[in-house]
């Protein structure tokens, strides 16, 4: 649900809920889309240090968060910010699915960008999976199927699937390697030239079949 706060002049829960239906109606009217960045990484309840109970914790801590069975049950931290949640659990999933779905009918959502998407790609003891279950549901969903889903392709925890990222046909990712050599190539680091050509052609060598043709190219490019 929008945050109370974004309501304008202190109007309340569905004040916020109804100025947001009007600003993309109103961003629709004027040809721009609504991405909307969603974190389903982690929630708010923090650390086994310092707990904050405010609902999963106090539900089903085992449903709902990865826990190390090694460690007396304590939360993994593959988010950064304390604890991850178990988005391959069926309830937990199903509970991101109703999310997503909710956005969509509900405020028309055009898309949305998953923050830290490499851990909706873990199973319940954190272990990588080859064909995350929350992750085909999103893709096939048949409600979510006219968004633009994009992910994050990595964690806190070392995951970093970019150019691998399970997508079904279906996934963006963000591009991390095309960030971090564009700005090498505009710090002025050397021989950077053929890399920088690489990631403006479509990066190839991350999501082409065939990189032999874009190494040719990009040697073509260095030799001009």
């Amino acid at each position: 649900a929008p945050m109370t706060r974004y309501a304008s002049a202190g109007g309340g829960p569905l004040a916020a809920s109804r100025e947001l239906k009007q600003m993309v109606k109103a961003l629709h009217k004027a040809g721009i889309e609504v991405i909307l960045d969603v974190v389903y990484n982690h929630t708010n309840e923090a650390d086994d240090a310092n707990p904050y109970v405010t609902s999963f914790r106090g539900i089903d801590n085992k449903v709902y968060y990865m826990l190390d069975p090694k460690n007396n049950s304590q939360l993994l931290n593959f988010s950064g910010c304390g604890n991850t949640l178990n988005c391959n659990h069926p309830v937990v999933m199903e509970l991101v699915l109703d999310s997503l779905r909710h956005w969509v009918k509900e405020y028309h959502i055009d898309g949305f960008r998953f923050d830290l998407a490499s851990v909706l790609c873990r199973g319940p003891d954190g272990s990588p999976l080859d064909a995350p279950p929350l992750i085909r549901e999103i893709a096939k969903d048949s409600v979510l199927s006219r968004c633009k889903i994009i992910a994050e392709p990595w964690d806190c925890g070392g995951l970093y699937l970019v150019g691998r990222f399970p997508n079904w046909d279906r996934w963006a990712e963000w591009n991390g390697k095309y960030r971090d050599d564009l700005r090498r190539f505009i710090k002025g680091d050397p021989g950077m030239k053929g890399v920088l050509a690489t990631r403006v052609s479509g990066s190839a060598d991350l999501y082409q079949g065939e990189p032999a043709e874009a190494s040719s190219w990009c040697e073509l490019y260095n030799s001009t």
